[in-house]
C-alpha cells in the first residue's frame, strides 16, 4: 500500500510541473488579443501597377515576437521574408504563410493568407467581323473577340469582355449578337474590364470610371436595306416593301424597272415613285401604260439583290374576288357603284381586258337590291332618304355554263350603303376644345386661361361623314371664336387676351354655323409656387488655364402647372466655413445659371484652391441652394496622364425659324481630363498640334456653318451620321458621332384656287391657279415653275412643280411642291 501511494503522488507532482510550464504562454494569449492578419484572401492583378503588390501585416503584436514570411508558390507570389510584402508574379492561386516566434525562438502560431492573382487582358481584337463589314438589315452577327493578356496569354483570363453599339437603331448583347433594325453605319465597341463589378461601375458613369476599361477596340459596320418583296397592285402599280425606311428623292434616283425578254432585261419608263407616309419602308411604283400581261418584271436598286414579278392576267377566270367600295351615297343623289375586282394573288384587274372573249371585265359586273328605299340601275345607287341603309349585291359574271345552263365560276359579294346628308359640319358638332400657349395636346383638354397671359384657343369638329376637322390641321380655316364678354375675355383670331376674373361663354363657329360653345375660366395671374434646378451639386476645376464652367437650367412652375415668368432672380454666395466662392463667378440669364471659375486676373494673382462654396438661388421668391466643389486635377502637370475628350452636340436640326438660325456653325470642343476627373485643360480644339476631322454625308470643318448660298438662296449641309476624330500630336484621343437632321416644315398645296387662268407668265399663272402654305403661312413669292411637255402661254400646260420662297431676312429657303395639275386658258 506505501509503495502504490508514493507512485501516485509522483504523477501529480509531474502535472504540476508541465502545468507550470505551459501556463504562462496560455496566460498571456489570455490576457491579450490573438495575432491576426490585415486580410486573409487578397486578389491581385498582374503588372498592373499599385495593384500587384499587397503588404501583408500582423494584428496584435507583441515584444521580442519574430516573423517570417514565405509563399508556397512564388511562381505565383513572392513575399518578402522579413516584412511581408507580397508581388504577384504569375496568374493563379497561392498562399502566404508567416510564422511567429517568441524571444525564446519558440513557435507562438502561424498565420496564412489566399492570394489569387488575376491576368488582366492587356489588348482585345473584334473578331468574326462579316466581309467586308457589311450586312443587312434584320440580319444577326455573333462578334466574337480575341485578347492578349498582361502575361501574354490568349486563351485563359478572368476579365470579361462587354459591347456597346452607338445607335439606338440596333442591339447587342453581352456575348456579341449584333443586329440592326434599320440601315445606317453603325459603330461597334468592345471593351475589356478585370469584372462584372467594375463594368457595372462604369455602366452607370463612363468618365467617372473611365480607368476601368483595360482594353477597347472598334469596329464599323454598315448595314444596307434590302428587298424584302415586289408584289403588283394594279395594272400599272406594284409595291417594293423594303426592310427600311427609304427616302423618296433617293428612291426616284435608284429605283429602276425592266422587262425580261428572254434575257435580256428592257429598260422601262417610271411615271411615279412615291413613299409611304406612314410606312416609310413601303414604295409604290406606278408606271406609264399597263403591264405586259404574264410577262416577267425585273425591279433593280444598285447594292440589293433583283427582285421579280410576273404581271397579272386579265383573263375572265382570272377573278377570284369582288368587293363593293362604296359605303354611303348622298340622299337623292344618283352615284356609280364603286367596286374592285381582285385575282389570286390579290392584284386589282378591275381595268383589265379579257384576252379569250374580249371586252372589259368590269362591263362583267351587276348590282342589284332588295331594298324599297333605294333603287339600282345601270349600276348606280339612288337612296331616297337620309339614314336608310340598302343592302346591295354584285354579281361577276363568266357567262360560262355548264350542261345544265348554269353559270359557273360567277363571283358575288355584298355591301351595306346608307344614306346620308351632304358632307357640312352641323350646329353641334363640337366635339373637343382646349387652351395652350403651345400645340395643343388633345389628350389633356385645358378651360383655363390665366391673367397676364395670352395662349390660343383650339377646337376639333365631326363633319355629317363623321371626319374630325381640327383647327390647327394644315390648311384649315373655317374656324372662328367670339367671346360673350368683352370685359372679362377678348379675342384676336384665336388668341385670347384675359381681362378679369370669371366665367366667360365663347362661341365657337365653323363657317358661319355655330356648332357648340366653351366654357372658359378667367383665373387670377399666374404666380409661381414650384422651383427646381437640373442640379444642386457639381465639381469644376480650381485649374484656371482650364476655364472650367457649368450651366444649369431652372424650372419655374405656376400653381396651374405651367410654366411661371420670372418676375425676380438673384444670386448670393453663402457665408458658410471655408468657402471658396470668391474663385467663383455666378451669372443669371433668364432661367440659366452659369458657374465660372475666374481667371488670375479677376481675383488674387493665384490659382483658385480647392474646397467648396454654397450659393442661394431666388427665383420669384424661392430660394433653392447650390453647391460648388472646386476640385484639383491630379496630372501634376504630365501630358501622358491627360485624357482629351470630344465635346460635341449630338443632334443638330437644321430647320430654320427665323434669321437668327443662320450664325449657327459647328461647335466641336476638346478638353482635357486629369486621372480623376477634374478638367485640366481649356478647349485646345483650335491648337496647332491639334486635328479634328469631321466626315459623313459630306466634310465638314470646325466652326463651319450649317449653312452656305447660291446668291441670296440657302443650301444647307447634307443630314445624316457624322464621325468625329480628335488627334493630338497625330494621335487619335477620341471619337465621337453626331446626327443631323432637318425638321423644316414643308410647302404644301393646300387648294386649287382656278383649273383656268388669265395671267401671262408661268409665276402668275401658278400663283392665281394653286394656293401653296408654308406652315399654314403664305409663302413669299414663286420661285420657278416646273412644267411637263409644252409651256406655252395660252394653251394647256401641266405644272409638275412650283418652287417658291420662304423668307428670313436677305436669305430665302426654297420649298418644291409637287403639283401634277394641268390648267388651261379661259376663254
Amino acid at each position: 500500500m506505501k509503495t502504490k501511494f508514493f507512485k501516485k503522488l509522483s504523477f501529480v507532482l509531474v502535472v504540476a510541473m508541465v502545468l507550470s510550464v505551459f501556463y504562462p504562454a496560455a496566460g498571456a494569449f489570455a490576457a491579450a488579443k490573438k495575432p491576426t492578419l490585415n486580410s486573409t484572401n487578397k486578389y491581385l492583378h498582374l503588372d498592373v501597377e499599385g495593384k500587384n503588390k499587397y503588404n501583408f501585416n500582423i494584428n496584435n503584436k507583441q515584444s521580442g515576437w519574430k516573423y517570417y514570411w514565405e509563399s508556397a508558390d512564388e511562381d505565383i507570389a513572392v513575399v518578402n521574408s522579413k516584412n511581408g510584402v507580397t508581388t504577384a508574379t504569375g496568374v493563379g492561386k497561392t498562399k502566404v504563410t508567416v510564422t511567429i516566434t517568441d524571444k525564446n525562438k519558440e513557435v507562438v502560431t502561424k498565420l496564412s493568407a489566399t492570394v489569387t492573382v488575376r491576368d488582366n487582358i492587356k489588348t482585345v481584337k473584334i473578331t468574326n467581323i462579316p466581309e467586308g463589314n457589311k450586312l443587312a438589315v434584320g440580319q444577326e452577327n455573333d462578334f466574337n473577340r480575341s485578347f492578349v493578356t498582361v502575361s501574354g496569354s490568349t486563351k485563359k483570363t478572368s476579365a470579361i469582355t462587354r459591347w456597346t453599339v452607338d445607335s439606338d437603331k440596333a442591339t447587342i448583347n453581352d456575348k456579341g449578337v449584333f443586329v440592326a433594325n434599320e440601315a445606317g453605319e453603325y459603330t461597334i465597341t468592345a471593351r475589356s474590364f478585370q469584372s462584372k463589378a467594375k463594368y457595372e461601375d462604369w455602366k452607370k458613369d463612363a468618365d467617372t470610371y473611365a480607368k476601368y476599361v483595360l482594353a477597347e477596340d472598334t469596329v464599323k459596320i454598315t448595314v444596307a436595306p434590302s428587298i424584302v418583296e415586289v408584289k403588283q397592285v394594279d395594272l400599272s402599280k406594284f409595291k417594293v416593301e423594303f426592310d427600311s425606311p427609304m427616302k423618296e428623292d433617293d428612291v426616284k434616283e435608284n429605283l429602276s424597272v425592266a422587262l425580261l425578254l428572254g434575257t435580256v432585261e428592257s429598260k422601262q419608263y417610271v411615271k411615279s415613285i412615291s413613299v409611304d407616309e406612314k410606312d416609310p419602308k413601303v414604295v409604290t411604283v406606278e408606271m406609264y401604260g399597263d403591264f405586259s400581261k404574264g410577262a416577267t418584271y425585273v425591279v433593280n436598286y444598285p447594292g440589293m439583290e433583283k427582285e421579280t414579278f410576273k404581271a397579272a392576267t386579265t383573263n375572265y377566270a382570272d377573278v377570284v374576288s369582288m368587293t363593293i367600295d362604296t359605303k354611303t351615297v348622298v340622299a337623292g343623289e344618283e352615284k356609280e357603284i364603286e367596286f374592285t375586282l381582285y385575282n389570286a394573288d390579290g392584284v386589282d384587274i378591275t381595268d383589265g381586258k379579257d384576252a379569250e372573249f374580249g371586252g372589259e371585265l368590269k362591263d362583267r359586273v351587276s348590282f342589284t337590291t332588295d331594298s324599297t328605299g333605294a333603287y339600282v340601275y345601270d349600276n348606280k345607287i339612288s337612296i331616297f332618304e337620309v339614314g336608310t341603309v340598302a343592302e346591295v349585291k354584285g354579281t361577276y359574271n363568266t357567262y360560262v355554263y355548264d350542261d345544265n345552263g348554269k353559270e359557273v365560276g360567277t363571283v358575288l359579294a355584298v355591301a351595306q350603303i346608307a344614306g346620308t346628308k351632304a358632307a357640312t359640319v352641323p350646329a353641334g358638332a363640337l366635339t373637343k376644345w382646349t387652351i395652350s400657349a403651345e400645340d395643343p395636346n388633345w389628350d389633356k383638354l385645358n378651360s383655363r386661361v390665366a391673367i397676364g397671359t395670352n395662349p390660343k384657343i383650339y377646337a376639333e369638329v365631326k363633319d355629317t361623314n363623321g371626319k374630325e376637322i381640327k383647327s390647327n390641321d394644315e390648311g384649315v380655316t373655317g374656324f372662328k371664336f367670339e367671346s360673350t364678354d368683352d370685359n372679362k375675355l377678348i379675342i384676336t383670331d384665336n388668341t385670347l387676351h384675359p381681362i378679369a376674373e370669371g366665367s366667360v361663354v365663347v362661341i365657337v363657329k365653323y363657317g358661319d354655323t355655330i356648332v357648340g360653345y366653351a366654357n372658359v375660366s378667367v383665373v387670377p395671374e399666374s404666380k409661381a409656387v414650384a422651383f427646381s434646378l437640373s442640379e444642386y451639386k457639381f465639381t469644376l476645376s480650381t485649374k484656371a488655364a482650364a476655364q472650367d464652367s457649368k450651366e444649369i437650367t431652372v424650372t419655374l412652375k405656376d400653381q396651374y402647372g405651367e410654366n411661371a415668368t420670372v418676375t425676380k432672380s438673384e444670386i448670393n454666395a453663402l457665408d458658410t466655413a471655408n468657402s471658396v466662392s470668391d474663385y467663383i463667378n455666378a451669372v443669371i440669364d433668364g432661367k440659366k445659371i452659369t458657374f465660372t471659375v475666374k481667371k488670375d486676373d479677376e481675383a488674387d494673382p493665384v490659382d483658385p484652391v480647392a474646397g467648396q462654396a454654397v450659393f442661394e438661388v431666388n427665383y420669384n421668391d424661392l430660394k433653392k441652394t447650390v453647391t460648388v466643389v472646386l476640385a484639383e486635377p491630379n496630372d501634376d502637370g504630365d501630358e501622358a496622364k491627360i485624357r482629351y475628350r470630344l465635346d460635341v452636340n449630338k443632334s443638330v436640326d437644321l430647320a430654320v425659324t427665323e434669321a437668327d438660325d443662320l450664325d449657327r456653325t459647328l461647335d466641336i470642343k476638346l478638353i482635357g481630363y486629369a486621372p480623376n476627373g477634374i478638367r485640366t485643360t481649356a478647349d485646345i480644339a483650335d491648337d496647332a498640334n491639334v486635328d479634328i476631322a469631321v466626315t459623313g454625308p459630306e466634310d465638314l470643318d470646325n466652326g463651319q456653318s450649317f449653312y452656305s448660298y447660291e446668291g441670296a438662296a440657302i443650301k444647307k449641309i447634307k443630314t445624316g451620321t457624322y464621325k468625329v476624330v480628335a488627334k493630338v500630336n497625330d494621335k487619335v484621343v477620341d471619337t465621337q458621332y453626331f446626327s443631323v437632321t432637318d425638321t423644316q416644315k414643308a410647302a404644301v398645296l393646300t387648294k386649287v384656287k382656278e383649273a383656268y387662268y388669265t395671267k401671262t407668265n408661268l409665276e402668275d399663272i401658278a400663283a392665281e391657279c394653286f394656293e401653296i402654305k408654308v406652315d399654314g403661312n403664305d409663302h413669299d413669292g414663286v420661285e420657278e415653275v416646273v412644267v411637263t411637255g409644252p409651256n406655252t402661254v395660252g394653251g394647256p400646260i401641266h405644272i409638275k412643280e412650283v418652287k417658291v420662297r420662304e423668307n428670313f431676312g436677305d436669305k430665302y429657303i426654297v420649298h418644291t411642291v409637287t403639283v401634277g395639275k394641268t390648267v388651261r386658258p379661259k376663254n
